[in-house]
């Protein structure tokens, strides 16, 4: 399924917080969450999920190009004592300059 993901950059860290939803059901009570280092372009956020009967760890990784980073990594998923593992992969794409908050430009951006 695809959902959003949001991710928070300050400096060498991030945050990162995910729509969990199983099949076409809605969306599961609590996200997925996690946090992660920036090294120069690249990102690696290590996150989990914990539902009713259910939960997995999930570890993403990308480089970001220009504003964009795609992002590969896997779900290890433990479901009624069973464990197994998925890929899985998404996007992250930095706001314009323009976009952001006064208070987050670099001094003399217009």
């Amino acid at each position: 399924m695809r959902e959003a993901i949001s991710v928070e950059i300050s400096g060498g860290t991030a945050r990162y917080s995910h729509v969990v939803r199983l099949r076409h059901h809605a969306p599961e009570t609590g996200a997925e969450q996690g946090d992660g280092k920036i090294s120069g372009q690249a990102i690696v956020l290590q996150g989990s999920w914990t539902g009713n009967t259910r939960h997995y760890t999930a570890s993403y990784s990308g480089t970001f190009v220009r504003r964009t980073v795609r992002l590969r990594g896997t779900q290890t998923w433990t479901d009624d004592g069973k464990s197994f593992t998925r890929a899985c992969s998404g996007a992250i794409k930095r706001p314009l300059k323009a976009f952001l908050p006064r208070a987050n430009r670099p001094p003399g951006a217009r």
